[in-house]
């Protein structure tokens, strides 16, 4: 409660003021951090979880429009994806730690193969890799963005209330970063665009895009310089669920072009999943 003093006519009043904003920005950023905060300590806490992802990622200039089933154990890290386009019932089982995935098809070649999660062919035409399913890598990135951008949060980011269509209560937060520029980088030695990307918490696909003579994550050498962006994204706009406490809408952009949007579905944390749901002979599979 604020005393405001002023006089009129030679008499003095006193106004008893609410102030709901103070220095609008500020509160704002305020806000911002403590729903935030909520959002990080919330998905650190899970154990196990489902969802259906919707997913969109700009791939050579158009976006291209996944969706998958996904049900995940945080640790030890193991996750089972089923997508449901545009590769109708293509499975994808990965544990921690193995060097290779287990991928059923469901069509040509016609029969299980294992591939690198981080190679080529299953990294093509895709912003992240199976290891970063899950709340895990976008919460380390905007974890890191607060805490890098801290004496600056009340001034590039806002949050609101927002009603979904199926009438889910979620804050709005957006990030807009004006700090977002293209810089160089010398390669490290043994450093392939992951390292790179999960180092600066930036995105490894966007490096690629950015570097002409870069045709695949792993197509550096130890002294190149390549471009790469200071920060993840100019800007993110997150649906934050009230009652979860997870983002359940991730929206990214650059050079004011939509990047990735990611959309989260059917959200069940620390569901019980059985380990058998992780292998490749549990029923209701393909493999």
């Amino acid at each position: 409660m604020t005393k405001l003093n002023f006089t009129i006519t030679g008499k003095t009043y006193i106004l008893s003021l609410l102030i709901f904003i103070v220095s609008g920005h500020h509160a704002v950023g305020q806000d911002a951090s403590r729903i935030a905060k909520s959002m990080f300590e919330k998905s650190k806490q899970i154990k196990t979880l489902s969802y259906t992802m919707i997913k969109q990622e700009q791939i050579d200039g158009e976006l291209q429009k996944q969706i998958a089933k996904v049900k995940l154990q945080r640790e030890p890290f193991m996750v089972y994806t089923k997508q449901i386009e545009p590769e109708e019932g293509l499975e994808v089982l990965y544990k921690g730690g193995d060097k290779t995935a287990l991928i059923n098809p469901n069509g040509f070649p016609w029969f299980n193969v294992k591939l690198d999660p981080k190679g080529s062919k299953m990294t093509k035409d895709q912003h992240h890799t199976i290891m970063d399913s899950g709340f895990d890598r976008f919460i380390s990135i905007l974890e890191h963005l607060f805490q890098k951008y801290e004496d600056q949060i009340g001034s590039i980011t806002s949050v609101s209330d927002y009603t979904t269509k199926d009438g889910k209560s979620c804050w709005k937060l957006s990030f807009e970063n004006p700090q977002y520029k293209i810089i160089d980088y010398k390669v490290k030695a043994n450093e392939d665009l992951l390292d790179i990307g999960y180092k600066n918490y930036i995105s490894a696909y966007m490096i690629m895009q950015l570097n002409d003579d870069v045709d695949s994550y792993d197509d550096v050498s130890e002294g190149q310089i390549i471009s790469i962006p200071n920060d993840y994204s100019a800007k993110m706009d997150l649906l934050i669920d009230k009652q979860l406490m997870v983002p359940v809408d991730i929206e990214v952009y650059v050079d004011n072009a939509l990047f990735e949007h990611y959309q989260f579905t059917n959200i069940n944390i620390d569901p019980t999943i059985k380990q058998v749901e992780f292998t490749s002979s549990y029923e209701g599979y393909g493999f």
